[in-house]
């Protein structure tokens, strides 16, 4: 047997790994592109479990909402220092640990960037920093109306994120396309993230607290922060750890995607 068929006889697990292409590819392709690399049992796995967790605690806190079982507080998901905010914090910890690990495999500096940000997140829910923003602000404003206090925290918030797009796009420049393609669904994230946090918190404080609306919007707001959590935690769970080999053959026809 020549030295050109065992190469094309060699099991796929021994096959030379190599890098997807460095070229731009359209979103839908980062995505593909990163699903095709990966062993996906492993990752649906973590992510069946989580999602278990995650609807646990939201039934209970309607549960808890509309007959008052179960009586302990920690149900309640926008409760401070309650079960689910625990799970944040569990979360935040292991996006830093995962990203840690797909740092030491592709020393990319923008992981780096992500890992800040989510020990940031754990440090604002643990310390109520947008909060204590929030309400300096109120306190400046003649009568201290509630509006203050929410407008206070959103701009604090749109200064972060600002800061965390801004510095992201600019390391996306020096950065290979796997890390930066995981990097661009990351940003998509922070902002459903965001989205949840400001907005829903928003609009049940200043218009629909007390209401018929208030339970649902709890929901919306604290369920929907750890379902997007549980995004982040698959996604950086697959990636670091549900890689297979693949060759650069593979990698190019991935990228380019299904033939007209």
């Amino acid at each position: 047997m020549n030295s050109f068929s065992r190469v094309l006889d060699a099991p796929p697990a021994v096959r030379p790994e190599a890098p997807l292409p460095t070229r731009r590819i359209r979103w839908t392709g980062e995505i593909r592109a990163i699903l095709a690399t990966l062993r996906l049992p492993p990752a649906l796995g973590l992510a069946a479990m989580l999602l278990l967790v995650d609807i646990a605690l939201i039934v209970a806190h309607l549960v808890r909402a509309y007959t008052g079982n179960p009586e302990a507080p920690a149900f309640d998901l926008g409760l401070d220092r309650g079960y689910a905010e625990f799970l944040q914090y569990a979360k935040c910890v292991w996006a830093i640990l995962l990203l840690g690990v797909l740092f030491a495999r592709t020393r990319a500096a923008v992981l780096v960037v992500w890992a800040t940000v989510f020990a940031y997140l754990a440090v604002d829910d643990a310390f109520q920093v947008h909060e204590r923003v929030g309400g300096a602000v109120r306190s400046r404003v003649a009568g201290e109306p509630e509006s203050a206090q929410h407008l206070g925290e959103l701009g604090f918030f749109l200064f972060v994120g600002m800061l965390v797009v801004g510095v992201v796009l600019t390391l996306h420049r020096r950065t290979p396309q796997y890390a930066r393609s995981v990097s661009t669904i990351l940003l998509g994230l922070l902002a459903a993230l965001a989205f949840c946090g400001v907005v829903f918190d928003a609009l049940g404080a200043l218009f629909l607290q007390g209401t018929a609306w208030s339970t649902p919007l709890t929901v919306l707001e604290d369920g929907g922060e750890t379902l997007v959590m549980t995004a982040v935690i698959v996604l950086l769970f697959a990636v670091a750890l549900c890689e297979r080999p693949t060759t650069q053959a593979d990698a190019e026809r991935i990228v380019a995607g299904p033939s007209a």
